[in-house]
């Protein structure tokens, strides 16, 4: 667990956060039109930003109101960030989108850090002439506001808590009074953040309409608010990065993308000067990993000595660079070669670190791109055979050394090759991701079902993956006050969260980084396969069948038909013969898509048989599950269980085609029959087999689209 949080928030804080405020701020209420990009050079507005206390965090300028405002107080957000407020702070918002004086009105939108572990906000607005006072006065519930002076301002509160004020031509509007005060206060002293030099010349950077200015510095304090407590020792990342960020918005209709630019006054120390100053290049990340990759980090290396004087500089700067040199010695002495001579004898191209699922857990793995020619010191390395076995891995440490203290994550153990990439992990593993079958379950197959088929198609030196869906549940327990909230909760269930991804590299000499968030209302990815069939072939062989039920059975006690079905939530209903509802209990997934029966007391009583993941169940037909069930099979499911009764009906064998696209035939009880073998086809397996008796033994008979199989009880072909 450790470990998957050290990737997740130890390499992606700020932009994670970055990326899904925005998103929340500007994407999934449609409050800009999709496709509509803000790149234009803004007209900086000097009169808002003067209104802006020196201690935001955040400074997000929005052109045209009546787009923008209702997301910046949508309860989504604000649900999430300032809870106590955010239903108040909607209704006020909805009226002033609606009212005409201020639909076009350029706004700045603050973040300030108002009390422990509470970030506030603070809106501002033009409000020079009288009528815009009184639209104000008119859009406010008249009989259930306060007000008193402070500093020369009349400050007026409402009872939900949000406060606001018309003073010297501005709109001033937050949801914490110290906030608001501290503005009335800045402007009367003639103070404000442009008293910093390095934030007024940020705001000299070209950028959208819709643009967000980040003092990196105090991303921290945005963190306490949003994650728990336990996570707060990966919120610093940003400050590593650079100096400031500003980021502009490129919403789509299921996506938004964040063009980040950096400015930089710590030099060598920060992130950003190792990215910025290496020539970057194409990634081959998506044809090397699994589908099933939950989160990945990719370096493009370039010419290895170049990589290396860029990072000795920076771990010079961050007083780390003589224990990496007392490391190289090491590593030199223990195997025979210098990390340099290693890299470069592999014409390294990329480095790239994942966490996979696999059986109900997760893998890690390194992925080495590599240019070398088949009669290069890579022979020497890893194997003069050219072949997809796994191969013991002699070289521990050396990508660590290189690339950071997130390589150590992978057990380097065994390496096969594959296309150009040497990939290292535990030997089960790693041989899985060479086999024929592959191609149908790799990542570049699965994001070309969905709308971020482009990704990580351009240059960039570094560059980062994470499935949402696929690791909601950390992501819950680490953000926990964010998401345990009724309306974040709300946003959840109503949207498809599902990739997200950043990358960085230079551009004209400038650090620049991109942040996407994919949000597309799909169901469930079934990852079709694309398969060319032959002439004459059906489609029925291209996919697993889709069976949601409900599943007919037969009711033992009087010959009809029950049923069972699975409910929205999973849990299971049983329907007896008569038409009545029996039981309903819960589940913990969607089943494989078969529900079978057996008897497995030979009693004349049947048993419901079904799969979720890698585990097999039973259950009775009074809602119990049976003594010694579930159990835990060797793979993932993705079709089964079949059942097929053997021995005069005394015994079973039960079968499921499996998520990496092979057989598996197993006794009921979920035991490896003897000398078994999964069957393995280049072809991909659209069916469950027929199990038949020929010549005094039983014969697994397996149809494909290329044909009709033949194999033993041993996965051998016959």
């Amino acid at each position: 667990m450790r470990n998957r949080r050290i990737l997740i928030y130890g390499s992606l804080s700020a932009l994670l956060l970055l990326g899904v405020a925005a998103y929340l701020f500007l994407k999934l209420y449609n409050v800009l039109p999709s496709g509509e990009e803000s790149g234009r050079e803004r007209d900086v507005n000097y009169a808002l930003y003067e209104a802006v206390p020196s201690d935001a965090i955040l400074v997000c300028n929005i052109s045209g109101p009546k787009a923008a405002l209702g997301a910046l107080v949508d309860t989504t957000l604000l649900g999430g960030l300032f809870a106590d407020d955010a239903n108040a702070l909607l209704q006020l918002q909805k009226r002033l989108v609606a009212s005409p004086l201020f639909a076009e009105r350029t706004m700045l939108f603050s973040l300030h850090y108002s009390s422990k572990r509470k970030i506030s906000f603070l809106q501002i607005m033009e409000a020079s002439a009288a009528d815009v006072a009184e639209e104000v006065a008119r859009l406010t519930p008249q009989e259930n506001i306060s007000s008193r002076y402070y500093n020369g301002a009349t400050i007026y509160a409402l009872p939900s808590g949000l406060c606001y004020s018309l003073y010297k031509g501005r709109l001033l509007l937050s949801n914490s009074a110290f906030v608001l005060e501290s503005s009335v206060r800045h402007l009367a002293n003639g103070s404000s953040i442009l008293d910093n030099r390095e934030f007024k010349e940020v705001l000299g950077i070209p950028a959208g309409e819709n643009s967000i200015v980040l003092r990196n510095s105090q991303t921290g304090k945005i963190f306490s608010s949003i994650v728990a407590s336990k996570s707060l020792k990966y919120a610093d990342y940003t400050q590593k990065y650079a100096t400031w960020t500003v980021a502009t918005l490129a919403p789509s209709a299921n996506a938004i993308k964040i063009n980040e630019r950096f400015v930089n006054y710590q030099d060598a120390d920060c992130l950003d000067y190792l990215y910025s100053r290496l020539p970057g290049g194409e990634s081959g990340m998506r044809e090397a990993l699994p589908a099933n990759t939950v989160a990945a980090i990719s370096y493009t290396v370039g010419e290895i000595g170049n990589y290396l004087e860029i990072y000795k500089r920076y771990l010079e700067a961050n007083r780390r660079l003589t224990a990496f040199e007392s490391q190289e010695r090491e590593l030199a002495k223990e195997c025979g070669i210098s990390t340099p001579r290693w890299a470069d004898t592999l014409k390294l191209q990329e480095a790239v670190i994942a966490l996979c699922e696999y059986k109900g857990g997760y893998e890690w793995i390194t992925a080495l791109r590599c240019g070398a020619d088949e009669k290069g010191l890579i022979s020497s390395l890893f194997s003069k055979e050219r072949d997809t076995s796994s191969k013991k891995y002699e070289y521990q440490g050396f990508a660590k050394h290189l690339f950071g203290n997130i390589f150590s994550n992978t057990p380097e153990e065994y390496y096969v090759e594959r296309d150009g990439w040497r990939i290292i992990g535990r030997r089960e593993f790693v041989s899985a991701l060479v086999k024929p079958t592959f191609k149908y379950l790799s990542l570049e197959e699965y994001l070309n079902q969905t709308e971020a088929k482009e990704l990580f198609k351009e240059r960039a030196s570094a560059r980062l993956y994470l499935n949402l869906r696929s690791y909601r549940d950390t992501l819950a327990k680490n953000y926990l006050p964010f998401l345990e909230n009724e309306s974040v909760g709300r946003l959840f269930e109503r949207n498809n969260f599902m990739i997200f991804a950043a990358s960085a590299g230079a551009e004209q000499s400038i650090g620049v980084a991109s942040t996407e968030l994919y949000c597309a209302n799909l169901p469930e990815l079934t990852m079709e396969r694309k398969i060319e069939l032959p002439a004459g072939k059906s489609g029925e062989f291209a996919k697993l069948p889709q069976h949601e039920g409900p599943f007919v059975l037969k009711d033992f006690a009087n010959g009809g038909n029950c049923t069972l079905e699975q409910l929205p939530d999973n849990s299971l209903r049983y329907t007896t013969s008569l038409g009545k509802a029996a039981w309903t209990i819960k589940f913990p997934g969607k089943l494989a898509g078969c529900v079978e029966q057996a008897d497995l007391y030979h009693n004349g009583k049947l048993q419901m048989m079904l799969a979720h993941k890698n585990m097999l169940y039973a259950i009775d037909r009074l809602g119990r599950y049976v003594k010694g069930y579930p159990v835990t099979l060797p793979k993932e499911v993705a079709y089964g269980p079949g059942l097929y009764p053997i021995n005069g009906g005394k015994d079973y064998l039960v079968a499921f085609i499996n998520e990496d696209n092979t057989l598996t035939v197993m006794d009921i009880k979920g035991n490896a029959l003897p000398g078994w073998k999964d069957i393995e086809l280049e072809e991909f397996i659209g069916a469950l087999p027929q199990i038949e008796k020929r010549g005094g033994e039983y014969v697994v008979l397996l149809e494909t689209y290329k044909g009709k199989y033949e194999f033993t009880l041993k996965g051998e072909k016959r």
